[in-house]
């Protein structure tokens, strides 16, 4: 009798919840394919028990992190230092690694880890064929020129193809070709494979969306994901939208900073029709019963709102990374969401003017309906690639390190 299969799971979330929830999306296909797996995911998500698990799947927590307004990460807590913090986290995921004994370990977005993190165990791993390495990128990763300069600074054009077997790209190459894009053909080779976008969210059933903004009117919701650094854009949006003449739903996200969530709460009470609440449990619910959606431009919310076949105002974060000004444009480029000006400086106003001139009626078709596929595919590769791990075929006397 050979033992169940182990998945281990790096999400590199630092104040988001973005990271944690694809892996889980993904994690809920799998135990579909396969209950017996046992699946554990390192974490340094804030939050990740605001989520319903599949059977099977718990977390290890990593200490959080966050990033300062030039990009740089740094403790969530502040009281340790960057270095101390990078080996608290290594020796986590390496005496996880070891205890768990995995089949597999799937990284996701940060190939080396957050703060490098991982170079370690992986470089170990290279020795050790009973162990799968898998790397998931999402579709953008940032400006072409910015991640070219990030994999030159840390040499990953070298490193990934040494230190993973598969690399799994979760997106739709209509939309955004992540290979082509940055390059990175020639250093992933026929070991990468795009998945498709994915997106829990199933689609809602067709029915007109009542948005006119001229006249004022249609059902909007606001909602910038955990909220950890939205609540600009929220208060922006509720300014945009004075004497709108529909029911307007705001989401803060369980992330969000309660003080001032408190001042967004006095601008709601401005508005005719305006609840305002901090977090919800059913967001794909809560974006399917829209007609238009005003949210940042991040890889679930933007998805989970096309997806849903809803109008999308995408107001992308400004920066440090420029990930979701490059998907905002493209998106909008393919006809899929209506691009609002990033810059803080002019953001309230370009919303407001999006809003007063656009009318679904009136909107051409999309170019292209997008593949939603990914976290079928993604869990498929996975499945496959678990049930050729030698130390899953093995005996269970093996695979504990017992005699054969």
């Amino acid at each position: 009798m050979s033992r169940a299969r182990r998945l281990l799971i790096y999400s590199p979330d630092s104040f988001g919840l973005g990271h944690f929830r694809r892996c889980l999306s993904i994690a809920r296909e799998l135990s579909i394919a396969d209950p017996a797996l046992s699946v554990l995911c390192l974490t340094g998500s804030p939050k990740p028990s605001l989520f319903a698990y599949p059977r099977g799947f718990d977390t290890v927590k990593l200490p959080s992190l966050t990033k300062d307004a030039d990009g740089a990460y740094q403790s969530l807590s502040g009281n340790l230092e960057l270095a101390r913090l990078a080996a608290l986290r290594t020796s986590i995921v390496d005496a996880t690694l070891r205890d768990f004994e995995p089949d597999l370990l799937l990284v996701d977005h940060a190939p080396l880890g957050t703060l490098g993190e991982l170079l370690p165990v992986l470089e170990r791993l290279r020795g050790d064929p009973s162990v799968t390495t898998v790397l998931g990128l999402r579709d953008v990763i940032d400006s072409p020129e910015r991640t070219a300069a990030e994999w030159a600074e840390r040499d990953l054009a070298r490193r990934v193809p040494e230190l993973f077997d598969r690399v799994l790209v979760y997106g739709d190459p209509r939309v955004w070709n992540t290979i082509e894009r940055y390059g990175l053909g020639a250093a992933l080779g026929e070991r990468a494979t795009h998945t498709g976008i994915v997106c829990r969210c199933m689609p809602k059933p067709a029915r007109p969306s009542g948005f006119d903004g001229p006249a004022r009117r249609g059902r909007v919701l606001i909602t910038t994901g955990g909220g950890a650094d939205g609540l600009p854009i929220v208060e922006d949006a509720l300014h945009a939208l004075a004497g709108w003449n529909g029911p307007v739903r705001a989401i803060l996200g369980p992330l969000a900073d309660p003080q001032v969530g408190e001042r967004l709460r006095a601008l709601a009470r401005a508005l005719p029709d305006c609840t305002l609440i901090g977090s919800s449990r059913a967001m794909c619910r809560e974006v399917r019963d829209a007609d238009a959606v005003i949210a940042m431009a991040g890889y679930n919310t933007a998805y989970e709102t096309l997806r849903a076949g809803r109008l999308f105002f995408a107001v992308p974060r400004h920066g440090p990374r420029l990930e979701q000004r490059v998907r905002a444009a493209r998106l909008a480029e393919l006809g899929l969401a209506v691009a609002v000006d990033s810059d803080p400086a002019s953001r309230r106003a370009s919303l407001a003017h999006a809003l007063s001139t656009t009318r679904s009626a009136d909107l051409p078709p999309a170019a292209l309906r997008p593949d939603f596929r990914g976290a079928r595919r993604a869990a498929a590769h996975l499945h496959e690639w678990l049930l050729a791990s030698p130390r899953a075929a093995a005996p269970l006397s093996q695979a504990a390190g017992g005699a054969p």
